[in-house]
């Protein structure tokens, strides 16, 4: 059994019940993915069954997510493993400098121009700097994290909206 304070509560939430019953009811094709964040490295690195990237390689958030989705894997992030500032401002990692905030990265990829591209970096919620070292992904069912941040779902958009409707009901 895991506890999750995400909503403010000290409930204990079970997980691999959880997980079951949205599989059962929604049929989705992976397990729920945790997110947590680790104030210093030696925390994360103590999580169990903890993977680390290749340290000469770099990637985006996503793809970390990616792999902690299908290939079940608990995948623990620094700064250093991250691509740039646009994936560790998101998670709090990096700071929202102003070289960031003005929004060069995206210009021409993301956003025809400057002001849109600045605009964007400007509205965008992130999670606070300074405070976190790292970040494991893992799925729910493992119980490697407790109490994550975050519980990420993936399904169609079928299975989306009958999710959203069972919440809103």
């Amino acid at each position: 059994m895991a506890t999750a304070n995400c909503c403010g509560d000290d409930a204990d939430y079970d997980f691999g019940k959880l997980a079951a019953d949205l599989n059962r009811y929604l049929r989705l094709r992976t397990d729920p993915l945790g997110m947590k964040r680790f104030r210093t490295v030696a925390e994360m690195d103590a999580v169990p069954s903890l993977v680390r990237p290749d340290p000469n390689k770099k990637f985006a958030t996503d793809q970390i997510v990616g792999q902690g989705r299908w290939l079940g894997k608990t995948i623990g992030v620094t700064m250093d493993n991250l691509l740039g500032h646009q994936c560790g401002a998101v998670i709090g990692l990096a700071p929202r400098s102003e070289k960031w905030l003005s929004g060069d990265r995206m210009k021409g990829i993301w956003y025809g121009t400057m002001k849109d591209s600045a605009a964007h970096q400007r509205a965008m919620d992130c999670a606070s700097y300074g405070d976190y070292e790292g970040l494991v992904v893992s799925p729910v069912t493992s119980n490697h994290i407790s109490n994550p941040d975050i519980c990420l779902i993936y399904g169609t958009p079928g299975q989306m909206i009958t999710f959203m409707n069972g919440l809103q009901y």
